[in-house]
């Protein structure tokens, strides 16, 4: 059974891979346009002086948590994970289940092109995948209503948003009510992996918990995204539980 803990006040969803992809088939089943954030400990820690970005992820319908540092910090605070969870690899599988259940989807983000790439790539991957549309994330918060016009035109059920953070959970959260998809989901850099403009880890650093260490070693000007990983854990070990 899946369930939930709350670290420093914000809410992770307890989940094994198989539990994460029925909760996600249930989203796209139920009325209104559920939000789903991907937190990681760079998303916490921003949280902890952002609060627009806490009050986004305190709101979120499925907090699936992202990353080897979130499965560390909940171990310290005692409250354990179940597994290691990936947005990247939730959104593929969700994908997956829109292509099974004739939903169709929009890719939000990325530099221009980014999207169309990425929408080619999956469609290859994912037989039966409809992708109803893509628009790149260069827009302001003054074009909003555009965007969304044009999403919910397009008809898609899901909307996969890669903004980056907190870009993409500020415009989740405020979206919602008027999106007209089934679920959105906040998703980082995917599209760009998916594009292939970006190589993700093989296998033996992510299975190792090793994934930021790739990274690191492709962008090192990432050191600074890097160290807030540590910084959280500081924060986690040396607090209460909240």
């Amino acid at each position: 059974m899946s369930g939930r803990i709350y670290l420093r006040g914000i809410p992770l969803d307890v989940l094994t891979s198989s539990e994460a992809a029925q909760r996600m088939e249930q989203l796209l089943s139920a009325d209104g346009c559920s939000v789903v954030v991907t937190p990681n400990c760079e998303i916490l820690y921003a949280a902890e002086k952002n609060a627009q970005l806490r009050d986004a992820l305190k709101n979120a319908d499925l907090a699936v948590p992202d990353g080897i540092g979130v499965v560390k910090a909940a171990k310290m605070a005692g409250m354990p994970l179940k597994e290691r969870l990936a947005g990247i690899d939730v959104c593929f599988g969700t994908l997956k289940i829109c292509a099974e259940k004739g939903v169709s989807v929009f890719l939000l983000g990325g530099k221009p092109g980014v999207a169309e790439r990425a929408a080619e790539n999956l469609k290859e991957q994912i037989p039966g995948l409809v992708i109803a549309g893509t628009a790149d994330g260069y827009f302001s918060e003054s074009e909003e209503t555009q965007i969304i016009q044009t999403i919910n035109d397009s008809g898609a059920g899901f909307l996969a948003a890669g903004l980056g953070s907190p870009k993409q959970e500020l415009f989740m959260s405020r979206s919602a009510s008027a999106l007209k998809t089934r679920a959105c989901m906040g998703v980082g850099g995917s599209l760009d992996v998916w594009s292939k403009d970006v190589e993700r880890a093989p296998e033996r650093f992510t299975k190792a918990g090793l994934e930021w260490l790739f990274r690191l070693a492709k962008q090192p000007s990432r050191i600074k995204r890097i160290v807030k990983i540590p910084a959280y854990l500081l924060l986690v070990k040396f607090t209460k539980k909240s």
